[in-house]
């Protein structure tokens, strides 16, 4: 049985990883002079924005993980599946970051963070079931009330920012970096008010 404490680091090393590939994308100037660096600033960007996304994944993970008291096989599975779509971010960064305005690698950031958000809510899901079914009833209702996990589940929600995400891919692709933001600092940036607390108390 993997412990938690296992369970927890594998996540983090994986995860740190990533953010190593995704700073690795930033290539050194030919020329020594300062405008050369500018040639890069798309990727910066794009770079940016997928270091706070990824960051606010890590500590949403984080929560998640404190709500667990027993790491099922289903429960690591599914977490690692989390991570393999999480892995396609570095890809769809420096891809993106080549082109702002380009349809292709902005769809395909798209098709990275909708399968992103499915293994995520499969991931909390299972935690609010495994949590369940030991009785705790509590740690089940607090994943429920995730904000980001409230806004993914609330059709209004779902169906009014896909229809939008559509047609800014269709006419305005960079405008989707846009919708990204927005999500990271008012959804997924907005944690359950216990999140702090709740971490120290498992030091």
């Amino acid at each position: 049985m993997v412990t938690k404490s296992r369970f927890e680091g594998f996540t983090d090393g994986i995860l740190v990883i990533i953010f190593t590939i995704m700073i690795l994308e930033f290539k050194v100037p030919n020329s020594s002079n300062i405008t050369a660096i500018l040639k890069q600033f798309p990727y910066f960007i794009s770079y940016s924005i997928g270091w706070l996304f990824l960051g606010e994944a890590w500590y949403n993970h984080l929560y998640i993980a404190s709500k667990i008291h027993r790491v099922t096989h289903k429960l690591f599975v599914i977490n690692a599946l989390w991570l393999f779509t999480t892995s396609f971010l570095p890809l769809a960064t420096a891809w993106i970051g080549q082109d702002l305005s380009a349809r292709g690698p902005e769809i395909f950031y798209g098709l990275v963070f909708l399968v992103w958000t499915a293994a995520f809510l499969l991931l909390v899901f299972t935690a609010i079931l495994d949590n369940q079914k030991l009785g705790r009833l509590q740690e089940a209702e607090d994943l429920r009330q995730m904000r980001i996990v409230r806004y993914l589940t609330n059709p209004f929600a779902i169906i009014s920012q896909g229809l939008a995400w559509l047609l800014i891919l269709i006419f305005s692709p960079q405008f989707q970096l846009v919708i990204m933001v927005w999500q990271i600092l008012f959804i997924a940036g907005r944690t359950n008010v216990d999140i702090d607390r709740q971490r120290s108390l498992n030091r």
